[in-house]
């Protein structure tokens, strides 16, 4: 079998940022500091647009959450230079921007009418997600030779979700859960994370702690709920020997399996310090034989379907 991965490792508490390098742990504090917040921002500022009926008190939550977002605002401008680089930085404050002045809206529409506009929650929600992106995107690029993963992951595993016909609810589900099926990778040390060559034993049981690591962070983020069981299971075993627990057939979530799949054709296409990527041929051939052991065997037969109607040249292009 072939396996994705690369790592984890709990960091501490918050602590305050020194000097122009971040070390591992901090990185992965930092990170959850701003889902945290950025969670609990979302929470309060969704129960106020669907049960607030105190005017009063609603407008006191909206307050405070613009107070919230001032703090943060100022916390990820210390940051600049060390948690972010400029360009960064300037994504970031574009989207605290958008989510102060949604928040700042709603405040208004909740002191001077009896109804907040439907398209609220909509344009909020888009907001938090997409500054919750930005953050995944800082943390990934610590590791320059696994850039664009993700991104192509979520991509295949959404065409896989598609071609299985599942709900268009589903499908997104799947392709946000690719986006973030490896966030719990922040933790990770980089002399193992950037380790020019293969990983020990040792190093190896490290990285097998990524899934539930990134269960860990985002379930402080609300609405990543419903990707627990598709991050935290997408390194299980078709055939039970895998990890974190061992699951195996359709005990392993269905997102999982397509994460599975779509995590595996890209590290073997992938270069690496190490070693060149396998090529078309090899990484399909590996597939194939995963089929009953490492995958679940319709979500390979789901692959070969999307490579006769596409053909090869569409997924080399990717690499």
């Amino acid at each position: 079998g072939y396996d994705a991965t690369s790592g984890m490792h709990i960091g501490p508490q918050m602590e305050p940022l020194k000097g122009d390098i971040l070390d591992f742990e901090t990185v992965s504090a930092r990170y959850d500091i701003y889902i945290q917040w950025l969670s609990k921002l979302y929470v309060n500022t969704m129960n106020v647009i669907h049960y607030m009926h105190d005017r009063r008190m609603g407008n006191k939550i909206m307050y405070n959450n613009l107070d919230s977002i001032q703090k943060l605002k100022e916390e990820m401008k210390n940051s600049k230079s060390t948690f972010f680089d400029s360009s960064e930085y300037k994504m970031m404050k574009k989207r605290f921007d958008k989510i102060e002045t949604l928040t700042l809206a709603i405040r208004n529409d909740f002191a001077s009418s009896d109804e907040i506009p439907e398209n609220r929650a909509e344009e909020l929600e888009k907001a938090y997600m997409q500054t919750i992106e930005i953050l995944r995107h800082v943390v990934e690029s610590r590791d320059k030779a696994t850039k664009g993963h993700s991104e192509r992951v979520a991509l295949l595993a959404k065409e896989l979700a598609e071609e299985m016909q599942l709900s268009s609810d589903d499908v997104e589900m799947i392709h946000v859960a690719g986006l973030f099926h490896d966030v719990g990778k922040i933790g990770i040390p980089d002399s193992i994370l950037l380790k020019n060559g293969p990983l020990t034993k040792e190093e190896f049981q490290i990285i097998k702690g990524h899934p539930a690591e990134g269960e860990r962070i985002i379930i402080s983020y609300a609405p990543f709920k419903k990707l627990l069981s598709i991050v935290r299971g997408h390194h299980e075993w078709y055939n039970g020997t895998g990890y974190p627990d061992g699951k195996a057939g359709e005990e392993i979530c269905l997102g999982a399996r397509i994460i599975a799949v779509a995590d595996s054709f890209d590290a073997m296409m992938s270069n690496r310090t190490y070693r060149k990527g396998l090529g078309f041929d090899k990484t399909v051939d590996e597939l194939i034989k995963g089929k009953g052991t490492q995958f679940d065997p319709n979500i390979v037969e789901a692959f070969m379907t999307l490579v006769e109607k596409n053909g090869h040249a569409k997924f080399e292009r990717m690499y």
